[in-house]
């Protein structure tokens, strides 16, 4: 909105000073209309490629005003839209650099910079409103340590967001992420249900310190096999989840023998050794899960009844690759 209004505004004025408000607008207009439809893998390179073509042309435009100063100067209007676009502008490549907060300061110290030297340029031809460019940079530093200042909070409002999805103790995702998961959920796959064998053992013997040793090198192991774009859950206590998308059952099963092979033959704490029984299910549509889940658990259920670590399919539901 910011930068329509900009071009609006210039394209009223018959003054060519108009034309140095054109670095201002012109970048913050192209990731305003193509930044949503940029791919992922592309979004870092063109972030920097706009900042770049943004701090080039804020040069140049410095550059022509020096050497080509302008005899006529534009109305206070011209100034106006300086002052407005330069901190607001300052603010906004600060957000677009959030998951980089230092790169984003330094870009917007430049950026200050270049925006107040303009403003001094831009004035010099006659003399007139001294002040203008130290209004314009104090302008564009409050802009800027603002923008950092909301982007500090958002960090640390995904910081908070992310910790409450996490299970404390062996850092996998937990039940409230499962379920968000679940509910987001695009493809088809399996559903994995693991529970560890006789645990409350190994806490009455070894104390519950070791129970959660045991827990986390159980947790590392999940997530040593865990294929890419699956997630792996603390459910509670011993008993953990795995949404599998993209696999079917033959394949799920394999990876959960592999699992349950290398924490059988893991010591833990204080050379403690335990064994787990898996139980799982394919879901066809993404809004089954839930509905699955009971009868995942009724098929690790049956692997624990069956003598335990073992991994059992849902019944009906034969492996199949």
């Amino acid at each position: 909105m910011l930068a329509l209004t900009i071009l609006w505004s210039t394209s009223l004025a018959a003054s060519p000073n108009y034309l140095a408000t054109l670095p201002l607008w012109l970048p913050l207009l192209l990731v305003a209309l193509f930044y949503r439809w940029i791919p992922p893998r592309l979004e870092e390179g063109m972030r920097l490629a706009l900042t770049g073509l943004h701090l080039l042309l804020l040069a140049g435009v410095n550059a022509w005003q020096y050497w080509m100063p302008q005899d006529d100067l534009s109305s206070r209007s011209g100034f106006a839209l300086l002052l407005l676009a330069g901190p607001i502008t300052s603010m906004a490549w600060s957000f677009l650099f959030v998951d980089r907060p230092r790169l984003g300061q330094a870009l917007t110290l430049t950026l200050v910079g270049l925006s107040s030297l303009l403003v001094g340029q831009w004035a010099r031809p006659t003399g007139n409103e001294p002040g203008l460019a130290l209004i314009m940079l104090l302008s564009c530093v409050v802009g800027g340590l603002f923008g950092q200042q909301t982007i500090r909070l958002q960090r640390q409002a995904q910081r908070s967001a992310q910790d409450a999805q996490r299970d404390p103790l062996t850092g996998l995702l937990n039940r409230r992420a499962f379920d968000e998961a679940a509910r987001q959920a695009a493809q088809s796959g399996v559903l994995a249900l693991l529970d560890l064998d006789h645990f409350k053992a190994i806490n009455d013997q070894h104390g519950h310190t070791a129970g959660d040793r045991v827990l986390r090198g159980v947790a590392d192991v999940l997530l040593d096999h865990l294929p890419a774009g699956s997630s792996a859950y603390r459910w509670g206590g011993e008993e953990f989840a795995l949404l599998l998308p993209g696999l079917f059952p033959a394949e799920a099963e394999d990876l959960l023998d592999s699992v349950r092979q290398e924490v059988q033959v893991r010591s833990f704490a204080g050379g403690t050794h335990v064994t787990l029984s898996a139980g799982l299910g394919q879901y066809v549509m993404p809004e089954h899960l839930p509905g699955i889940f009971a009868e995942v658990d009724a098929a690790l259920l049956a692997a624990k009844r069956a003598g335990r670590n073992r991994v059992m399919h849902v019944a009906g539901q034969p492996p199949q690759a």
